[in-house]
């Protein structure tokens, strides 16, 4: 017998042997589940691209593997339907859909495992085993609108179902991002990636968000809105990709400008399932993934970008900084797990200093609110709203919690929260000392996803905001405000009120000290 050989075959055999992957048509005996695919030594970990700077043969390569992704039937594991699904979908039994986790310590970790699983459908889908996925680099100034090649109508990037062009963010937010000192923790605890729950758990409380998936997370979801405003269908846009590709980086950029480190112990032995490239289970276990070079990509641009607050200098240009980094093969990779394993978060006494009445909940739809709060009896050494009263001397912090807030609809629009400005809008400067922070729900309105059921409280330290109105000369405690802004999502930098707001409520607002 003849046997036949094309050079296109023989090339494409060494393209995937010398890349670790194997063809969408090979027939593999199916594991039950197949190790962390942590990159062979043979591969060269290639860089992911700003989406702003890349070139347009990059933009058509991902262009044209979301195509033959979504030409595929949703059964099929291979296709972009069957992809989104496993971040989300509302009334499914499929045990590999619904995965995401939200609202704890594995929100960044699992995003990481499940970008890099779809990377290498991607690369699959056009037999590319050199492609890496762009990012969004949103916290430049200048890339804050949708990249053009994702408007393209006749796209498959494109998505006709968003509220939003454009993303925002308050300088402050970010800034309290990046300076968290420690991963392990909540917002209010000064964490970068959220609180402890034990394993498997998919959606945490409210309130063991880590200060990065409140911001910038979920602010860019609910900016955009549409299907990237709800957890059950964000996957389905391609937007999404590239800003969680964004969202992986800045796991690395927190961790190259610290000393930061990750958390040991059992963060680092949970294990999440996804389909392979041939729809065989492939396993990643949260102790193999914080190098991303053996996980075969490293990113253009590792700096600091956002200025903290006990920076002297400002962050370099983005193209400058890009030109300054090391390259792939130069650069560190991220430091090993050092953190503690996790204990209860520290619950320290709070004294309670002011309420708003509690006649009946709070309600808020489109148009700003302000709340008047009434001080209450404390004893003077915790008084901390008195005029006079030093928290640096007193070693306390003030604390503004939203407690009880519901809805029967997850909104579609931020909130921004001022401290005694009553006359706050959606045109109000974002540095302005009165704001102290933004809400944001990122939830589906099935409840599975982005809170697992419990009452939401939000809390944000203003302490700061404090201090900055007793130094203004015109604070009275007898006459405290808090003041709630709905707000749409940015046109040109500038933000507008939302449209077709949806009614939340809020049981209580109340004003506590407690100790550093």
């Amino acid at each position: 017998m003849k046997t036949s050989f094309s050079l296109a075959a023989v090339l494409s055999a060494f393209v995937f042997s010398f890349f670790g992957l194997c063809p969408l048509n090979a027939q593999t005996p199916a594991p039950s589940a197949t190790p962390s695919p942590a990159a062979s030594p043979a591969t060269f970990p290639r860089e992911r691209f700003q989406v702003f700077a890349a070139n347009a043969t990059k933009l058509k390569k991902f262009n044209d593997a979301v195509k033959v992704m979504k030409a595929r039937p949703v059964s099929d594991k291979t296709s972009w339907a069957y992809w989104a699904n496993i971040h989300g979908v509302s009334g499914a039994s499929n045990p590999e859909w619904n995965q995401c986790r939200h609202a704890h310590w594995w929100f960044v970790a699992w995003h990481r495992a499940y970008v890099l699983e779809l990377e290498h459908q991607l690369q699959a889908a056009i037999n590319d085993p050199t492609f890496r996925l762009p990012y969004w680099d949103y916290l430049d100034a200048g890339q804050r609108k949708i990249p053009p090649a994702f408007k393209k109508t006749t796209s498959s990037l494109f998505e006709s179902n968003r509220n939003g062009s454009e993303v925002g963010f308050e300088a402050i937010d970010l800034q309290k991002t990046f300076g968290a000192m420690q991963y392990l923790g909540s917002i209010l605890a000064g964490g970068f990636g959220g609180a402890s729950v034990s394993s498997g758990t998919i959606s945490g409380a409210f309130s063991k968000r880590g200060r990065m998936e409140q911001n910038p997370h979920n602010t860019v979801h609910v900016d955009i809105g549409g299907l990237m405003g709800d957890p059950a269908t964000a996957a389905r846009d391609p937007i999404f990709w590239v800003h969680h590709c964004n969202i992986d980086r800045m796991w690395e950029v927190w961790i190259k400008n610290g000393p930061h480190t990750n958390p040991a112990g059992a963060f680092t032995n949970e294990t999440f399932t996804l389909p392979g490239v041939n729809g065989q289970p492939v396993t990643h276990k949260v102790a193999d993934m914080f190098d991303t070079k053996k996980l075969g990509y490293t990113y253009d641009r590792t700096n600091l970008q956002v200025q903290l607050a006990s920076s002297p200098h400002p962050p370099a240009h983005p193209m400058a900084a890009a030109s300054a980094s090391p390259s792939p093969s130069e650069a560190e990779p991220s430091p090993t797990v050092s953190e503690a394993s996790p204990t209860p978060e520290p619950t320290k006494p709070e004294v309670v200093l002011a309420t708003a009445p509690k006649d009946k909940p709070i309600s808020l739809v489109a148009k700003p609110l302000t709340v008047k709060i009434m001080t209450e009896p404390v004893a003077p050494e915790h008084n901390m709203l008195a005029p006079k009263m030093d928290h640096k001397k007193a070693r306390k912090r003030v604390l503004l919690s939203l407690e009880g807030i519901d809805f029967t609809e997850p909104p579609k629009n931020l909130y921004k929260v001022y401290l005694n400005f009553p006359k706050a809008d959606h045109k109000v400067a974002s540095n302005t000392p009165q704001y102290v922070g933004t809400l944001a729900f990122f939830e589906s309105l099935d409840g599975h996803h982005g809170n697992d059921g419990s009452e939401r409280t939000e809390t944000f330290d203003i302490t700061d905001a404090l201090a900055a109105a007793k130094k203004a000369g015109n604070y009275d405690p007898k006459n405290l405000s808090v003041t709630i802004v709905p707000v749409g999502p940015p046109t040109d930098g500038r933000r507008s009120p939302p449209k077709n707001a949806k009614e939340i409520t809020i049981k209580n607002i109340s004003i506590k000290t407690v100790d550093e």
